[in-house]
């Protein structure tokens, strides 16, 4: 494996770890977002199905 094939692997690498980086911010946005709605009485859950899934056992944050 030559040197630049080293380090176009490395930038690869580099730039999915940024993408995966966005998306957990991302996520994290939605999730405080929904906590701030949730406890300011502001969600709604009227399209959620009343039998939804709950979580898997052992389950946690």
């Amino acid at each position: 494996m030559s040197v630049c094939d080293c380090i176009v692997g490395l930038i690869t690498n580099i730039k999915r770890a940024e993408s995966y980086q966005k998306s957990f911010t991302d996520l994290e946005s939605l999730y405080d977002a929904l906590i701030q709605q949730t406890f300011k009485g502001e969600l709604d859950l009227s399209r959620v199905p009343q039998g939804a899934r709950q979580p898997e056992e052992g389950w946690s944050k």
